[in-house]
Formats: structure tokens, sequence, C-alpha cells
């Protein structure tokens, strides 16, 4: 995809430099005429998507992004507008500064901290799961933080708009979106994905914050599914000390491998 640096955007955002890069999306800075403020504009790539899948996907895009740019809650990422250039779909959004939860992970955080910052993560998706919204990809580069920590949920539905798929054929034939680490059982092997995907997503996500080490780390994307699909959680006060019983069993219960067991 071509670089948006320098283009002007709906005749209002001038784009300013690159944020970030990812594998659905890019991520620029922007100069919001109206509004004379940064903002931060997503623009979904689409080089690998079929035009008949595409057509019908701008359709399905403008949709989502109006129910999206509807939610209204203090820790979701709030869109501000969407459209098109050239025919490539872009989100707009605040621009955070600060960073996100991938930065603080590395060495293990404290209990208390940790559920400080995944708590109205989980009160963020169950509003939106209340909306009829599944986030599907759930990890935490997709927190961001402001600057005063406060952690803030964004990329609802990228690929579910456009309509790509989260499903895994452990063949090889085929691919899968998001990232394997972070999937629930159900969303590798093809099953229904609800709410429960999310919740197991984001216990992957505390886990990591606590322990400094996601569940389960193989050198394949593949085995790692497989792992969650099939494999006891390991148990997270032998990693580090100091994890409350409580907390143990939360994640305990946010990790079962069938979605009806997790809370």
């Amino acid at each position: 995809m071509a670089s948006l640096i320098g283009k002007i955007l709906k005749n209002r955002y001038k784009v300013i430099k690159s944020l970030g890069h990812g594998s659905k999306a890019d991520v620029y800075l922007a100069s919001d005429k109206l509004l004379e403020k940064e903002v931060a504009i997503k623009v979904i790539q689409t080089d690998n998507i079929q035009p008949k899948v595409m057509q019908r996907g701008l359709k399905r895009f403008h949709i989502e992004a109006q129910r999206m740019a509807a939610l209204n809650h203090p820790n979701i990422v709030k869109v501000m507008d969407h459209g098109e250039h050239e025919g490539i779909p872009y989100l707009v959004i605040p621009n955070y500064a600060s960073g996100t939860l991938k930065d603080w992970l590395g060495t293990g955080i404290p209990y208390e901290k940790a559920l400080r910052l995944i708590l109205p993560v989980a009160d963020a998706l169950a509003y939106a799961h209340s909306k009829g919204l599944v986030h599907r990809k759930v990890k935490p580069s997709n927190i961001l933080l402001t600057e005063g920590d406060l952690p803030m949920l964004t990329d609802f539905g990228l690929v579910k708009m456009l309509g790509g798929e989260e499903t895994l054929d452990l063949t090889g034939i085929g691919a899968w979106v998001g990232k394997p680490k972070y999937m629930a059982p159900e969303q590798a092997d093809g099953r229904v994905i609800d709410a429960w995907t999310d919740i197991y997503a984001l216990g992957v996500v505390l886990y990591e914050q606590l322990t400094a080490w996601k569940p389960f780390e193989t050198e394949t994307p593949v085995t790692v599914l497989v792992k969650h699909m099939h494999d006891p959680l390991p148990k997270p006060s032998e990693i580090i000390s100091g994890i409350p019983e409580s907390v143990e069993q939360l994640l305990y219960k946010t990790l079962a491998i069938q979605p009806g067991e997790r809370y």
C-alpha cells in the first residue's frame, strides 16, 4: 500500500507521518483542519482482499464503523470519523502518545497494578458485547494508554468489517487473522466466535502481565494453538510468587478450554 504521508483526506485531514504498520492496518498521525488538533488515521490494508469481497466489504465497513462510532464507554477509543481515500477505507481516532500495554510487558507487573489496568478493559468488552460487537483481536498492542495510564481498548472489528475470517486451518492450508498466542481454542478450529472468545484473550493478557510469559510459548503458531486447545494452563504461581490464590483461580476460569466454563 502506498504511503499517505502528505496527502489530504476528505479535504480535512493532512497526513503528517507514520505511527506504525501492522498486518491489517497502517496508522498515521494527521492534522485535523476542522478541529485544529492532531488525530490518528487508521488505514485498513486491502492489498490481499479479493475485488468481490472488497466490494461487499466496503458497504459493511461503513455500517460497522457507524456502530463503532456509536460506542460510548470511557475505556473504548472513540471513532471520530470514517471514510475512503481512493477506495481504501480508514478510521479517524484520537491520538494517544503514551504507547500501549505491550510497552509495559517483559517483567512481571504486581497483581494490584495488573488488575487496575485489565478490569476497565473487561468492563469495556462487556459493554461492547451488550451492543452486539465482538472484538476478536484482544491483545496488549490493542490496549492504548492515556497520559494518566488509563487503558483504552481499540481496533474493534477491522477484519470483520471487510469480510475477513478469524479461523486457522490446522492442515496448513489457508490463513488466520490475529495473534495465535492470544487466540481462544474455538477461534482456531472454526467454531462460533463470541464474547467468550474475547474473555479468553483478555485472560492471556492478564497472565502475561503477571508472569511476563504467555501461557503457551512454542516455535510455530500451529503448535501454540494446539496447546491452547488441549493443554492444561501452566500454574502461574509456579512461574512467579506473590499471586493470590483468588487471582490464580480467576485465570483458570478465564482461560478454560471450553467457552461455557469461562467467566
